[in-house]
């Protein structure tokens, strides 16, 4: 049946109106013939009731009203109705409806999606009905979507309104949510969720960072000593929610670092943080990764390991001095160092160690070098994994580093980091011609060089041990 029949009659129903193929189409062209009529029928409120009631309630009666009719409702609702605006603004009741989907413990996927795209189709195109709502009925709206924060759905509704401008009528919805303590609420659903849940809040999280404007009081508020002193005292009393909460602090640095650096107060802090972690940190890399699985007869690496050594490879590059220099001392280089000798099969953990060791070998700053290099003994272990593994194709992404390092030290300096290694290796063939043509004059050391290896410190590496 044809839609101008259906609409011709003098009793109808709404359901004979979502069984027709042409309805979306109609409902989403004001110039058609006889979309007045259907908009006339479909703004009457108990109407508009009945559509959104079939997008949020399952109904197994037939298989149109629990597959088609939540569809093709949605749609509707996301139409260019004309007049569906006034009848939306006039009863609040019918967009409340939309919100008490949430209130319950777990969201079936198919109506959430629904529901979501709604949700984002109002806040889109009806920004000051939607803020008006979260604002005036906070607890039925807003206080029901953080409840499923973990849900991709949720926080594009989220990624949508944070970047909303101030209504007509003042109203900022922003600094709202602020005063909501949107972002500590976060915190506080990751601590109460499954762990199955963590990493979607986590990302969900850095999504929302991401669309928000560094000035936003939202943002300042993510880079508040208070939020970090929250965020990091999570991290590192549950060693399972730190792969997921170290990326946040991660993007933390990343926003002070390339936007918020003039905020004195508040960068010096937040980079002061990592020397109170750095112990944990350390204790992490050393343990056996939470992800154990074998690949051959190895054992994975672990993605926490990794976003620990992301976050410090970041870490180096906000450039302060006296907290890099506190990294660079600790036990942290050297447990670093440990683990790309065990894993030295594994290219990931090679590439994101050399990124972490070229970070601070190509430091302009040579004092820190020198201190890094006497601190960890890199080039001795170096050399002396080389030594055992020639045609390890791994190494080619550190050694001409540490070959290069020279170039940046003065003479005395030069010879007594790196001579007495080149010395040792003067008749190896590989990397031995590349060490002497760019760090050291090749005639200064002869057999009877004062550079020796019996200087070297004899505690066991896991450099002594690889096969």
């Amino acid at each position: 049946m044809r839609v101008h029949h259906v609409l011709n009659k003098q009793d109808f129903t709404l359901e004979e109106l979502l069984d027709l193929d042409e309805i979306v189409d109609l409902a989403k062209n004001p110039m058609q013939e006889h979309h007045q009529i259907l908009a006339d029928y479909l703004n009457q409120d108990q109407i508009l009731l009945k559509l959104m009631s079939y997008i949020i309630k399952e109904d197994d009666s037939s298989d149109n009203s629990k597959y088609r009719y939540p569809v093709v409702a949605s749609e509707i609702l996301m139409s260019s109705l004309v007049g569906l605006h006034d009848s939306l603004y006039k009863n609040n009741s019918i967009i409340s409806l939309l919100y008490t989907f949430f209130d319950q413990d777990e969201l079936p996927i198919h109506r959430t999606v629904l529901v979501c795209k709604v949700l984002c189709f109002f806040a889109e195109n009806y920004s000051a009905l939607t803020v008006n709502h979260i604002v005036n009925n906070p607890d039925t709206s807003i206080k029901l979507l953080i409840k499923h924060i973990y849900n991709s759905n949720i926080i594009n509704i989220l990624k949508i309104l944070v970047v909303l401008e101030e209504t007509e009528d003042g109203v900022d919805i922003v600094n709202f949510l602020n005063e909501y303590n949107l972002i500590y609420i976060f915190l506080e659903t990751f601590a109460k969720s499954e762990p199955e849940n963590y990493w979607q809040i986590s990302k969900g999280f850095i999504d929302l960072m991401q669309v928000l404007d560094w000035s936003s009081v939202l943002m300042l508020e993510c880079c508040s000593n208070q939020f970090v002193d929250s965020l990091l005292k999570m991290a590192t009393e549950n060693a399972s929610t730190m792969k997921y909460l170290l990326p946040i602090y991660q993007h933390i640095l990343y926003v002070l670092y390339t936007d918020l650096l003039e905020i004195e107060e508040t960068v010096p802090y937040i980079v002061s943080k990592m020397e109170t972690i750095l112990p944990v940190l350390n204790s992490t890399l050393k343990d056996p990764p939470d992800d154990i699985s074998i690949i051959g007869k190895k054992p994975i690496f672990g993605e926490t390991r990794i976003k620990i050594i992301e976050l410090l490879t970041l870490f180096l590059a906000v450039s302060y001095t006296e907290e890099v220099g506190k990294l660079l001392l600790s036990d942290v280089p050297n447990t670093l160092m440990d683990l790309f000798f065990e894993y030295n099969q594994n290219s990931v953990v090679h590439s994101m160690f050399s990124t972490f060791m070229i970070t601070i070998i190509n430091s302009p700053d040579e004092e820190r070098t020198v201190e890094f290099l006497q601190h960890t003994k890199l080039v001795e272990c170096l050399i002396k994994f080389e030594r055992k593994n020639r045609k390890s194709p791994n190494m080619i992404q550190i050694l001409p580093h540490i070959y290069k390092i020279g170039e940046n030290l003065s003479n005395s300096l030069e010879y007594e980091l790196i001579g007495p290694y080149v010395a040792e290796q003067k008749h190896w063939n590989s990397f031995n011609n590349l060490l002497y043509e760019v760090i050291v004059d090749f005639e200064a050391l002869d057999e009877d060089s004062a550079f020796s290896l019996s200087s070297w410190s004899e505690t066991e590496r896991p450099c002594d041990k690889v096969n």
